[in-house]
């Protein structure tokens, strides 16, 4: 049982920590406000949370369609595209307008969810962990429950590290890892429909 919740808290982590939109989208919002972060990254747990509970139901086969996972795939290249350009207009924005926004962290929980759902790769990696999560019952639940404190663990403190060191950063620093976001998120597009479409397999 505790070498199975030991076991989740890893894989959350591995899951959590790895670069990707989602990591890339908390930390230019941790430049602005902590809990705005911390609301993308619960509203991505959620979608992961929901795939869970598709993989403990045994709902996986009705994903493995060629053709949904290519329109799958667009969509969520586009989806991708669409952040990116949203945090090149928020790098000349004014800061102060978009924290005084009603209902934003709402907004942001709803960002998280839908940049996860709209990830091809998010949805694949976990069907793809069908077997090794469900393949105890004994310890699923252990492994279940340290999976989740492992990714919300590090939904908790990566952008409070970043929201925290903000003030120590100039506007040329905080410039550059928006473009860095920016060339980051642009290359999973590339790489999602290259994957796709163009890769022979």
């Amino acid at each position: 049982m505790i070498e199975s919740f030991l076991a989740g808290i890893l894989l959350g982590w591995g899951v959590a920590i790895p670069v990707g939109p989602i990591t890339v989208l908390m930390m230019s919002y941790a430049l602005q406000s902590y809990t705005k972060s911390l609301c993308i990254g619960l509203g991505a747990s959620f979608v992961d949370m929901v795939y869970l509970g598709l993989i403990l139901f045994g709902m996986t086969q009705i994903f493995n369609n060629e053709i949904f996972i290519k329109v799958f795939s667009v969509f969520g290249a586009c989806y991708l595209t669409y952040m990116a350009w949203g945090i090149y207009k928020g790098m000349n924005s004014n800061i102060k307008a978009v924290k005084t926004q009603q209902n934003s962290h709402i907004k942001m929980f709803i960002k998280g969810m839908l940049l996860n759902i709209t990830n091809p790769y998010v949805m694949m990696f976990w069907f793809s962990m069908a077997t090794t999560l469900v393949s105890g019952d004994n310890s699923f639940i252990s492994m279940l429950s340290g999976l989740w404190i492992g990714i919300v663990s590090w939904i908790a403190f990566f952008p409070y590290v970043v929201y925290k060191s903000r003030d120590f950063l100039s506007k040329k620093i905080i410039n550059a890892l928006n473009w860095g976001s920016i060339a980051i998120i642009m290359g999973f597009v590339f790489y999602i429909l290259y994957n796709t479409f163009l890769k022979i397999h």
